[in-house]
């Protein structure tokens, strides 16, 4: 027999799937595929105290298949005076039972039921009852029966809770804030004299004060229609290719402007590969001797984080001197390239 206690009960009904259950469950009631006695009162006076037995039956449109069957019984004790012996004042245990043979199959936290029950019974009637225009919501109850159990559209991490326990909600006030850790937002502001190289669908670099090693690689997603008239400066954000861990909301950083779509492929080199000969970009590659090199003229193009585009003059694979182009352009000067290495 398998032991559920409270965090294990959360982990294994969240709460979308606890309001389809419970949907379902009233459907049965309602058809007559449901056995639901009334509850048996054990009073305890002795310790003023008091047992409650609800047992129950559920069975799906065909009575013979067992798939559909569930059979369970919840005890469940209000002592009064549990409170001073250090107890709480309700506890409840659900006991789970075989449908066909009786045998018993698993105990479960009540008390950890009946909440999500009843949160669960809640957002039923509301997703069924509610019209779609609603904007206001009562929750009726004291106790962990009144509690209101709130699910958020998406999944991620509360970043921050903006509301305490017992004050008023209201529709225009957010009571959480949920974000995606696996879709991160750059913002950013483009100088007015870079303008031109921005466009939606460009692939971005973004580098954080707080990590200068890190690089990463992002797609610009939003361009604002017009400039920022304090700053002149052009409001982009770069939706980031792969989130890191260390990310929080508000640290600073820069945005490189790389050019070309995210996904496109281009030449590049280092940039320790390219020198200026005679106002010629150049690289060197391997001359006819070991241990010799010539100039390449080259044409470069965009330049993000250490390397330059390549759009002229090289073939990919092709091989190259990848550092000491300064090196190689003074042996150059002096006339002792072919012993350059």
């Amino acid at each position: 027999m398998r032991f559920l206690n409270a965090a294990d009960v959360r982990a294994a009904l969240p709460m979308r799937d606890a309001i389809e259950a419970m949907k379902l469950a009233f459907s049965a009631f309602s058809a007559g595929r449901a056995d639901v006695p009334p509850r048996i009162h054990l009073g305890i006076p002795q310790n003023d105290g008091i047992s409650l037995v609800m047992p129950s039956f559920v069975w799906g449109d065909d009575p013979q298949c067992l798939a559909d069957q569930a059979l369970a019984v919840k005890v469940a004790s209000v002592f009064e005076r549990n409170p001073a012996r250090g107890h709480a004042r309700i506890q409840a245990a659900v006991l789970v039972f075989d449908p066909q043979t009786g045998r018993p199959e698993a105990l479960l936290d009540g008390a950890t039921i009946t909440a999500i029950r009843t949160g669960a019974a809640s957002g039923a009637a509301t997703d069924l009852l509610s019209r779609s225009d609603s904007r206001t919501l009562a929750v009726f109850g004291a106790g962990t029966a009144g509690e209101l159990q709130l699910r958020s559209p998406i999944d991620g991490v509360v970043v921050a809770v903006q509301a305490t326990l017992g004050e008023t909600a209201s529709a225009d006030r957010a009571a959480f804030i949920v974000t995606d850790p696996s879709r991160v937002w750059v913002r950013g502001n483009v100088p007015e004299l870079e303008i031109a190289r921005v466009e939606v669908g460009s692939a971005a670099i973004v580098r954080l004060h707080a990590f200068p090693d890190l690089s990463l690689p992002g797609t610009i997603v939003y361009v604002a229609p017009a400039l920022d008239e304090h700053t002149r400066s052009l409001p982009i954000r770069v939706s980031l290719a792969r989130p890191d861990a260390r990310l929080r909301s508000g640290l600073f950083g820069s945005v490189e402007l790389v050019g070309g779509a995210a996904d496109e492929r281009v030449l590049v080199v280092p940039i320790d590969a390219v020198a200026s000969v005679e106002g010629q970009t150049t690289v060197f590659v391997p001359a006819g001797e070991p241990n010799t090199f010539r100039p390449q003229a080259v044409e470069l193009g965009r330049r993000a984080g250490g390397y330059y585009e390549i759009r002229g003059g090289l073939a990919e694979g092709a091989p190259l001197a990848v550092s000491g182009a300064f090196t190689l352009k003074s042996a150059l000067q002096s006339g002792e390239l072919g012993e350059a290495d």
